[in-house]
């Protein structure tokens, strides 16, 4: 059996060409790497952005919210000048004559009525 092992043929190897493949190899699985990171990268700062987005999307939300809520309020608080206007006339109609059978002179007939048509148009807002 020892002489089996004495005649084998060795077959030729080349190691450089196998070190220059790894090599290469190794070379390429560094650039691969870097772009991996690169796209991580990229990737955060994209995450980052779409989250400042959202956040600011739903803050906006919240503020269009709020604006409708007080323009709802707002409009049912119209003012108008009717009810001003005839809780005036009709308070100061009234005053005319109950300060003129007072014997009021003229500018104090003038207060009485430019009084009562302020607290007409006061009630006649609250009465609305």
């Amino acid at each position: 059996m020892g002489d089996k092992l004495l005649n084998i043929k060795q077959i030729p190897y080349n190691y450089e060409e196998e070190k220059e493949e790894l090599k290469y190899v190794l070379k390429q699985s560094r650039v691969i790497n870097e772009i991996q990171a690169e796209l991580a990268s990229l990737i955060d700062i994209q995450d980052s952005d779409i989250s400042h987005i959202q956040e600011t999307i739903e803050e906006t939300n919240d503020i269009s919210l709020n604006a409708t809520r007080q323009l709802e309020i707002a409009s049912g608080r119209k003012f108008t000048i009717k009810p001003l206007a005839i809780g005036a006339v009709s308070l100061a109609l009234l005053s005319l004559p109950i300060s003129l059978a007072a014997g009021a002179t003229g500018s104090v007939v003038g207060y009485i009525a430019g009084g009562s048509a302020l607290a007409g148009g006061y009630f006649g807002k609250k009465l609305s």
